[in-house]
């Protein structure tokens, strides 16, 4: 995954969320970040962070998911390449990260917008995009939620986890 844009411009990040099947998704997640940080990994300061929690993320009707970079979001970074990562979570059971490149690109045109002026803009707005990211969640995520956890009997064992998600995670390894 790739996202490029001006330093200093809005850019509306949109993206779906499949099961392995190719499905829409349908579960309603708890939690969700967009974070940007240097390539450098001895460097793990987040430079761009957005949330579900901070109400920086918005549910579409069509499923989708979006959120906006204002220019304060970048104005003051370095034009050149980052790291970013989406990750989805669901309460305690799940986590999956999604990582891509973040490329910022020299400004042509600068102005003085006021980063005032559209802090509330929502799910109002959908700004249409070329193609939104696809996330396809794993199949052991999937089979975890549809798994009871088990109940603590004080044998310290939970149920199995299924030959099939054994044999995913064995071929292509986590979240792959």
């Amino acid at each position: 995954m790739r996202i490029a844009m001006p330093r200093g411009d809005i850019k509306w990040i949109r993206f779906k969320i499949q099961e392995p099947d190719g499905e829409l998704s349908t579960i309603d997640f708890t939690s969700i970040y967009f974070s940007v940080k240097k390539k450098n990994a001895r460097d793990a300061r987040i430079l761009i962070q957005k949330s579900l929690k901070a109400n920086q993320f918005y549910k579409l009707a069509d499923g989708d998911y979006q959120t906006k970079l204002s220019p304060k979001d970048t104005r003051d970074l370095a034009i050149g390449e980052y790291l970013f990562d989406i990750q989805i979570g669901y309460k305690n059971l799940i986590k999956e990260s999604f990582i891509g490149d973040f490329v910022l690109k020299p400004e042509i045109t600068t102005n003085d917008y006021d980063d005032e002026e559209d802090e509330e803009i929502g799910a109002d707005i959908v700004v249409p995009e070329d193609t939104p990211l696809i996330l396809k969640v794993p199949e052991y995520l999937i089979v975890r939620l549809e798994t009871p956890a088990p109940v603590p009997d004080g044998s310290g064992e939970g149920d199995p986890i299924p030959e099939s998600v054994l044999e995913e995670i064995t071929e292509n390894g986590v979240g792959g």
